[in-house]
């Protein structure tokens, strides 16, 4: 995922790491991984970016993961 400025305070300073969900309030935001799919490359996870400069933190879904979530979330309408 391409990572810009921070939309809060404008900074390039950006970290960024994905971490793994289960059992937790998280994990049932997002239904997906091997409790429902069984695959190994599957876990529910999330990519958490952190501006080095003021703090925004934003959670994202990987890129890997967004064919399951569209098969199990509905779409919402544009506009």
């Amino acid at each position: 995922m391409t990572i810009g400025n921070c939309r809060n305070c404008g900074s390039a300073e950006k970290y960024s790491r994905e971490i793994r969900v289960g059992g937790t309030y998280y994990a049932n935001l997002l239904p997906v991984g091997p409790r429902l799919f069984g695959s190994a490359n599957s876990f529910a996870a999330y990519e958490i970016h952190v501006c080095g400069s003021c703090g925004l933190a934003e959670w994202f879904v990987p890129q890997r993961l967004l064919d399951e979530v569209k098969e199990k979330f509905t779409r919402m309408p544009e506009g």
